[in-house]
C-alpha cells in the first residue's frame, strides 16, 4: 500500500521548500552589486525572469500532490493535475536549453516543436496517470479482499475458541456438581450410619433393662 500524507502536511512541506528557493534567490540577488561576474549576472537574471514558472511548478507540483493522495473520486483529478505540471517542467527545460544556446553556438531550433511536445507529453501524462489510478484500484481491491479473507478466518477461530471455552466451562461445572453430589451423599450417609448406631445402642440399653 502506498504512503499517504495529510493535505497539510504536504502544503506545509511544498512551502516550506519554496519559501527557501526564494530566500536563497534574494540572497543571490543582494550579492549582485559585490560580484563582478556576467555569467554569474545572468544566471540570477535567468531566475529572477522566470519566477512565474517556478511559482507554476510550485503550485502545480503541490496540487498534483495532494490530489494523489486523496481516495476517489478527488484522485481523478490528479493525472490533470501532473499533466498540466508536466507541460511547465518542459517549458522549463525549454527555457534552459535557450539560455545554454546563448552561451554555446547550438544550431537546432527546437521551438517549431514545441507545441507538439506539449501535447504529446501531456497525453502521456495524462494517460499513464489513469491506467496508474486503475491499476491501484486493482491492487486495493486485492488488498480489501485478502483482509477481509483474513477477517472472516479469525472471526471463525474467534468463534471455535468462543465454542471450546464454552465447552470446558460446562464441563468443569458439571465436574463440580458431581463432586458436591457426591459428598452430599457421603455426609447423608454418614449422618444415617450415626443414627443408625445410635439406635443400636439405645436398644441394647433397653434390653439390659429388661
Amino acid at each position: 500500500m502506498r504512503h499517504e500524507e495529510s493535505p497539510l502536511s504536504i502544503i506545509i512541506k511544498r512551502t516550506i521548500g519554496f519559501v527557501i528557493f526564494i530566500i536563497l534567490l534574494l540572497v543571490a540577488n543582494t550579492l549582485l552589486s559585490g560580484i563582478n561576474n556576467a555569467i554569474y549576472n545572468n544566471i540570477i537574471g535567468f531566475f529572477d525572469v522566470n519566477i512565474s514558472l517556478f511559482l507554476s511548478l510550485f503550485f502545480w507540483g503541490m496540487a498534483s500532490e495532494i490530489l494523489w493522495n486523496l481516495y476517489f473520486p478527488w484522485n481523478l483529478f490528479g493525472p490533470i493535475a501532473s499533466a498540466i505540471l508536466s507541460v511547465s517542467v518542459v517549458t522549463f527545460f525549454y527555457k534552459i536549453w535557450l539560455f545554454i544556446g546563448g552561451y554555446v553556438n547550438v544550431n537546432a531550433n527546437i521551438s517549431i516543436f514545441m507545441i507538439p511536445i506539449y501535447i504529446l507529453v501531456f497525453i502521456i501524462v495524462l494517460v499513464s496517470g489513469y491506467a496508474r489510478l486503475a491499476f491501484r484500484g486493482m491492487a486495493n481491491e486485492k488488498y480489501n479482499d485478502d483482509k477481509w479473507k483474513e477477517w472472516r478466518k479469525d472471526r471463525i477461530e474467534m468463534h471455535r475458541k468462543i465454542k471450546e471455552i464454552k465447552r470446558n466451562r460446562n464441563k468443569v461445572e458439571w465436574e463440580d456438581v458431581g463432586e458436591e453430589f457426591k459428598y452430599a451423599l457421603y455426609n447423608l450417609g454418614n449422618s444415617l450410619n450415626r443414627a443408625f448406631e445410635k439406635y443400636k445402642k439405645e436398644d441394647k440399653r433397653r434390653k439390659r433393662r429388661k
